[in-house]
């Protein structure tokens, strides 16, 4: 198009601003562009104009009043953007549209319906600057020319900016593309480049090896990792500042230091949660001060003395976000990385390999049903991931889950690696969120919606321009329990499998009672295969005519969720609707990831990981292989019903000894030892692998300890080698055909073939499996393998989408942690390493008031206080106390008493080194431990006895002094009279044992925890129900607290009627009801409340006098009871004792016959050697010649011929 036809096909809506620049276009842009430095200024000056114009055209937008009243502009202008942002249907929700009024809760940020925008425009006015109306569908950007016809970045509207942007492009010619002009950074990149390059001066004139930088930065690494104090740190600096030259940039403490790193660091959000992780108090909650859900406070409450200081109110519980946008623009900020986001749309692509995610069909599938979004290579392909980490490994008690990001748009060679990762979320523990954690996710999804709806404004230093970069995520990772946190699926039961869903053929085990996957595969196999008709080898009498579930898509998935009405977590009463729910299917909830409009269209939305199936897969093969004790499948549960199962005749029981036959598919203990010494020398390339030979028990023949990437390579390179010659064919076959398949299936490089055939392969190594295995070996882990080669046809190599990268993050660089105390004090420099208010948070908040002192996990001392004159914290009191036994016991120490003084003074030493307390403490902590230990040692020798199997620090020569005492009658007739005290039905027949749910903690603790929440002290009852009420479904533990509870509540309903002639309700003190209903203290004690109740005696909170005739009305019970014990115990061992008698009797007979079978077995071989000395001399008589190799015992023998005599002697045939 020509200039002229330019200027008069739109002659009104140019100014006279643009008329230079379009008469001049011949000079500017004409010819080969050899002045292409100068047509990027021009061009940008015009693009300015341009959006200037436009601004120019809209300022009605913010005159809305004049005398008070609407003017009519105002109205008509708002007319027109209500009927341009209904005609863009997919910038819209159903019939609504995003607000843009000034409103704090608006701002583009929520959909209205069109009366309510109307309505919130003309009270709040328009938001500031917003002159292009891009969160309504309108672009100030062209169609980008290097993508395919028909697609655009955006859609473009017919308003008046459509028309000053063609004006350009038809101005510039056709071959112009906006991209390629340079432009300057947008004001938070350029912010951002300044400081950088305030900072990077040198330190003094002169000094060449170091920055201010790079000083700064080395300081702060050095202070993370050594766990410096910020005293220590200022004083190093201090002195720094004193060696150096004059005129230096040497920062002088750590607060200077902080402050020049915080612009040029990311941003981190602390959130305040729900103690009990029911909300966040954040968005339109930010202002609450209680849970709306649990009505839990969200401030701690101060300590008298601090009350009137403390300004600042510290929540009970907080969360850190770190935000994802600014560290993305990072990635484009860089010279390093910025080409290298852009890898994934410009490498060549080989036709049905797949090397790289975007390779795979769901990277291809999202970029056709979103060409708005793969137009822009630079946009972000996000995987992201969750698991729980413990710092201090397994005997740690912080806990808390990260939640990490990844881009996909990296090289294989960058994708994955530990710089690219991202800690978005960091969950505070100390308990795992489960359900929960959605709640936790919300800011995080809520910036995905923004980063696909808007997107951000990035500049890109590899073109020299600023975009709008959007982001999307592709899938989660996560180990199976994850899985259900993330999805809403269950992933326990018989439902487990997420692509078989209610169409699973799981069943319960008989004597088992697991869930067993055996016989579930034969319906992936091909219509025709032989093994779908086959009743002997699997199931009995059993055949297969059903075909697997299609695996359904996201539309289908959510449309059931919906019909189910199943709520998010985040939710009023979310947990009263799904807990029915989800006894009657596998949904558990309503994932918020379903928020993310695109996710619906995702082919894969939860991977199911490699990793931790491929190390089950393989624990389970070698447990049962090796029959390991205590972990095989193949148990004397699994050997009784099988048989009700499958048809194993020669599995079956031998009748005559009782015994069950060795199976084929078990090594002897010659094949376990043979393996485990060829373990145990067996050399790798270094770095390969760890040294499995630390990991081999010759005592036991059994390999332990194995982490993952030791069950990996164990898996895919040594089953077929090492089981090759000590299994049966049959067996040692199969077991290849599966190391070879998950060989194939993690390989860096797959074809799309090789994975159909894999797909197609497993099933049927799956079947081979159950023609050999019980079905107690096939779980929910032996199943999953058949849908892994499918996930990677359609997503790609799985090293992208297994827990291997995390893992692995997660133990080089586990988020910094700092263990503050529980004290009252809530000011950051209460602890002497406390962490800066902006940098990385502590893991989690304590839950107890116990305190760690110290600065690492293995110099911590355990702060210990006496309380209700017992330990607190008791649980880990007893734990350090236990441990102390497994350091040394005495020979024939088989109870306390029995223990020397010397041993009992060398627990003691150990419990001091490990504790400390008050010295107020010191007269009452000997006397304390004494007792507990006491307690403690009972327990440990009783779990040696049950166990029987020899620890390390007893050697075997005094474990077999043990064994001896605890076969003694006197131990036994003890010990049974215990079990049976234990199994007693103390409130009744029917009732069962007793229980609790407090698990280690005391009363004393949980009463603590009640204080905190509640704001006061507990009463005995709300005690009593913590103790024995079920978190989850909010049952009793049995029957008898059941029956005490409605006791309970049926004496305060009766005495909390009002009295005659008053409305009002009578206050109830819960303490003596509660007393009343057990029967009163006995033995000191309360029952039914552990050791609260020894405060309660002590301090005498209720009289005696209210429950004297209950206590002696239950003393008479409980004697009439103990007699009837008696009685019947007396009854049981005088049939015990003639059942013995009767033993010994066949017992002795039985000894009679052995020995003359013995006598008659020597009177037999003695004949046996005779008779060849017997045989010889008669035939020597008869004069025949003697042979020099007899013949067999019992061979007929044959007079030689007459004439022959030097033939041998013949045998008969």
């Amino acid at each position: 198009m020509g200039l002229s036809n330019v200027w008069n096909s739109h002659p009104k809506n140019y100014g006279p601003d643009a008329v230079f620049l379009v008469v001049n276009r011949d000079n500017l842009l004409g010819g080969k562009r050899k002045q292409r430095g100068l047509t990027r200024v021009w061009v940008y000056w015009l693009k300015t104009i341009l959006r200037g114009k436009m601004s120019s055209d809209r300022q009605w937008m913010y005159k809305r009043f004049m005398n008070g009243i609407l003017i009519q502009e105002f109205l008509n202008g708002l007319e027109t953007f209500i009927n341009f942002a209904c005609s863009q249907s997919r910038w819209m929700d159903g019939d609504k549209i995003k607000c843009l009024c000034n409103n704090r809760k608006c701002q583009n940020m929520s959909f209205r319906d069109v009366n309510t925008v109307r309505y919130h425009v003309a009270k709040y006015g328009f938001v500031p600057n917003y002159f292009v109306w891009i969160y309504q569908g309108e672009s100030t950007m062209a169609v980008d020319s290097d993508q395919n016809e028909g697609s655009e970045s955006y859609v473009c509207s017919e308003g008046p900016s459509n028309t000053y942007h063609r004006m350009v492009n038809e101005a510039a010619g056709a071959d112009f593309n906006m991209d390629d002009m340079d432009e300057p950074p947008n004001p938070e990149a350029q912010k951002f480049y300044d400081m950088l390059k305030a900072a990077d001066n040198e330190l003094w004139p002169g000094c060449k090896t170091h920055s201010q930088l790079s000083l700064v930065a080395r300081l702060m690494s050095m202070k993370s990792e050594n766990h410096m104090s910020e005293k220590l740190f200022d004083q190093v600096t201090k002195l720094m500042k004193e060696i150096v030259p004059d005129n230096n940039l040497v920062t002088d403490n750590f607060y200077s230091t902080k402050k020049l790193l915080r612009g040029m660091g990311l941003p981190v959000e602390k959130i305040d949660c729900c103690f009990n992780g029911c909300m966040l108090y954040w968005g339109a909650d930010s202002d609450l001060i209680s849970c709306k859900f649990c009505d839990h406070p969200r401030f701690k409450k101060p300590p008298r003395v601090a009350e009137k200081r403390q300004k600042t109110k510290v929540a009970y519980k907080k969360m850190y976000y770190f935000p994802l946008i600014p560290r993305l623009q990072r990635l484009y900020a860089s010279n390093a990385t910025t080409h290298d986001m852009r890898w994934h749309s410009e490498h060549e692509v080989e036709q049905g390999v797949m090397r790289h995610p975007s390779d795979s069909l769901a990277w291809k599938h999202f970029n056709q049903i979103h060409p708005d979004f793969a137009a822009e290579s630079r946009n972000v392909r996000l995987g992201l991931c969750t698991d729980g980490f413990q710092p201090f490994g397994q005997s740690g008690q912080q806990y808390s889950w990260p939640v990490i990001v990844t881009p996909y748009n990296l090289p294989p060679w960058l994708c994955m690696k530990e710089q690219y990762m991202f800690m978005s979320i960091l969950v505070p523990g100390p308990k795992n969120p489960k359900d929960k954690l959605d709640v936790f996710l919300q800011p995080l999804i809520a910036e995905l919606n923004h980063l696909w709806d808007v997107g951000v404004n990035t500049y890109d230093i590899s073109k020299k321009q600023n975009f709008m970069m959007r982001a999307a995520l592709m899938w989660t990772v996560s180990d199976f329990p994850a899985y259900s946190m993330l999805s809403g699926w269950s992933t326990a039961g018989r439902l487990a499998c997420p692509y078989c869903m209610d169409k699973s053929d799981a069943f319960t085990l008989k004597f088992s009672g697991k869930q067993s996957w055996f016989d579930n595969h034969r319906k992936f196999l091909p219509a025709n295969h032989p093994f779908r008709r086959n009743r002997n080898a699997f199931r009995k009498n059993k055949t297969v005519t059903t075909v697997p579930l299609v695996v359904r898509s996201g539309d289908d998935i959510l449309t059931e969720i919906q019909s189910l009405g199943l709520k998010k977590v985040t939710e009023m009463d979310a947990t009263r609707t799904n807990g029915p729910i989800c006894r009657t299917c596998g949904w558990r909830k309503h994932s918020i990831f379903w928020d993310l409009p695109y996710w619906r269209s995702n082919l894969i939305r939860h991977n199911l990981d490699v990793m931790h199936i491929e190390k089950n897969v393989f624990d389970n093969v070698f447990n049962i292989v090796l029959n390991v004790d205590g972990k095989t499948k193949d148990t004397f549960k699994s050997r009784q019903e099988l048989n009700d199962y499958c048809r194993r005749p020669e599995l079956k029981r031998n009748e005559a000894t009782g015994k069950y036959p060795k199976a084929c598919y078990t090594l002897d203990k010659k094949a376990r030892q043979t393996l485990c010494e060829w373990v145990k020398i067996l050399k790798f390339p270094d770095g390969y692998v760890s040294n499995m030979g630390r990991c081999v028990d010759m005592k036991k023949l059994k390999l332990f300890g194995m982490k993952s990437h030791d069950c990996h390579v164990f898996m895919q390179r040594l089953i077929p080698i090492a089981f090759r010659e000590i299994l049966p064919l049959n067996v040692w076959k199969v077991l290849t055909e599966l190391s070879l398949f998950f060989k194939e299936l993690t390989a860096t490089t797959i074809k799309t073939d090789d994975m159909v055939r894999l797909e197609n392969d497993i099933p049927l190594i799956l079947c081979k499996l159950e023609r050999i295995f019980p079905p107690s070996f096939f779980d929910s882990m032996e199943h999953l393998p058949v849908h892994l080669a499918y996930e990677a046809r359609i997503a790609g190599p799985v090293q992208y989408r297994w827990m291997y990268p995390f893992e692995r993050y997660l133990q080089i660089r586990p988020p910094p942690i700092v263990p503050p105390p529980y004290t009252s004090d809530p000011s950051p420099s209460s602890t002497p390493h406390s962490t800066p208010s902006d940098a990385v948070p502590p893991f989690t908040e304590p839950s107890t008031s116990s305190s760690i002192v110290g600065s690492s996990a293995g110099s911590a001392k355990l702060v210990i206080e006496i309380v209700d004159g017992s330990f607190f914290p008791s649980h880990k009191c007893s734990a350090i106390i236990t441990k102390s036994f497994k350091k040394m016991v005495d020979s024939k120490a088989f109870s306390w008493k029995k223990v020397s003084k010397s041993t009992k003074k060398t627990y003691f030493d150990d419990f001091q080194n490990q504790c400390s307390w008050a010295p107020r403490f010191n007269g009452q902590i000997k006397s304390l431990w004494e007792s507990k230990a006491a307690e403690r040692y009972s327990d440990f020798v009783h779990k040696l006895k049950i166990v029987r199997d020899r620890p390390d620090f007893i050697p075997e020569d005094e474990w077999l002094e043990w064994l001896q005492y605890w076969e003694e009658p006197e131990v036994k007739k003890k010990s049974e009279i215990a079990s049976k005290n234990r199994w007693t039905e103390v409130a009744g027949p029917g009732t069962g044992m007793s229980r609790h749910t407090g698990g280690s903690k005391s009363t004393i603790e949980h009463a603590r925890e009640l204080t905190r929440e509640l704001g006061r002290d507990p009463n005995f009852y709300e005690i009593f129900r913590k103790m024995h009420v079920k978190k989850a479904d909010g049952q009793f533990v049995d029957n008898k607290s059941k029956m005490i509870a409605d006791l309970v509540e049926e004496r305060v309903t009766a005495a909390s009627q009002p009295v005659e002639g008053s409305m009002d309700l009578q206050p109830i003190d819960y303490d003596p009801i509660y007393l009343e209903t057990i029967g009163g203290q006995k033995k000191q004690r309360v029952y039914d409340i552990g050791s609260k109740g020894v405060a309660f005696c002590s301090s005498s909170r209720a009289s005696s006098s209210s429950v004297t005739a209950a206590v002696d009305e239950a003393v008479e019970q409980r004697v009439m009871e103990t007699n009837e014990r008696i009685a019947v115990m007396e009854t049981e061992m005088k049939e015990k004792d003639q059942q013995i008698t009767l033993l010994k009797d066949e017992m002795q007979q039985m000894k009679e016959v052995n020995n003359e079978m013995k006598e008659m077995k020597n009177a037999m071989q003695q004949q046996m050697t005779n008779m060849p000395s017997q045989l010889a001399a008669l035939m020597q008589h008869m004069g025949h010649r003697v042979p020099t190799e007899h013949p067999p015992v019992g061979q007929p023998t044959t007079d030689p011929p007459a004439n022959d005599e030097d033939d041998d002697l013949g045998l008969d045939d």
